[in-house]
């Protein structure tokens, strides 16, 4: 009985060059819905704020003089209490702590 290994060989080879660019392409199409995903809800995320601004410029509009007063006010005391433990980007730049070695 007589065997031929370069037939075989070569039939392996070509078996294994088939299934795993079959495996590639699904894993192409993986990352691709993934990243289409991600941009869905980014764009969502996107619409989201815009339409919660609109809302919010409705609802003070709505309302009288001294009050739109007052809720200015309190947004901008708001925003600087948030703001009070946050630094800079420029800070955060130059003045890293070294890393200890």
């Amino acid at each position: 009985m007589h065997f031929h290994y370069k037939r075989i060989f070569g039939l392996v080879i070509v078996f294994l060059f088939v299934s795993l660019s079959a495996l590639f392409g699904q894993e192409r199409t993986a990352k691709k819905a993934e990243r289409r995903k991600e941009l869905v809800e980014k764009l969502e995320k996107k619409y989201y704020k815009k339409a919660r601004k609109k809302t919010i410029k409705q609802r003070r509009e709505m309302q009288t003089k001294a009050t739109q007063k007052r809720m200015k006010e309190t947004d901008k005391r708001a925003r600087r209490y948030n703001q009070e433990g946050k630094t800079g980007w420029l800070v955060k730049q130059f003045c890293r702590k070294k890393p200890k070695r």
